[in-house]
């Protein structure tokens, strides 16, 4: 898998030891065989009533992601995450597959050559994959609409044969 960038946001500027971290996963919710992690790490920046405004990026720390499945405690997971095959070399970015659904725990654990160092952990759901995907449901649904307003429109008498 190509790393790509974005997705839903599940952590947004909070703290991880003396930086900030923001956190993406695509598709949302994960996939076993297809879970994406976008993580951007920064300086603190400004915080007001509304947001918090990230600092300056931190480029330079090394990033790591564990998953660990909350049922199986011994089914582990982990990657780093880096800037290699990021289009916005501001991410860390990292493929993730898992075996299992279920509910995991990840931690991300970052250390910054400035010796600045800390841990976040969030839950996170992995469900199955959809038999289908999406636009392929789509394109059916549209089939089977256009075929029974055929059968509809065929099944109307027409107007000549109401006049005789």
């Amino acid at each position: 898998m190509q790393a790509h960038g974005g997705g839903t946001p599940v952590l947004t500027n909070e703290e991880i030891g003396p930086y900030w971290i923001s956190v993406w996963v695509q598709p949302y919710p994960p996939r076993p065989d297809n879970f994406h992690l976008t993580v951007a790490l920064s300086e603190p920046g400004a915080i007001s009533e509304q947001f918090k405004e990230a600092g300056p990026p931190v480029l330079d720390a090394t990033v790591e992601v564990k998953l660990r499945l909350v049922a199986e405690p011994e089914e582990t997971v982990s990657a780093l995450a880096t800037h290699d095959n990021a289009e916005n070399k501001f991410l860390y970015e990292v493929d993730v597959f898992t075996l299992h659904t279920g509910d995991w725990e990840a931690a991300i654990a970052v250390t910054g050559l400035d010796g600045g160092s800390g841990t976040i952990r969030f839950p996170i759901e992995v469900v199955s994959a959809s038999p289908l995907p999406l636009p392929w449901l789509i394109m059916g649904a549209t089939i089977i609409f256009f075929i029974a307003a055929w059968w509809l429109i065929r099944r109307q008498p027409q107007a000549e044969e109401i006049s005789r």
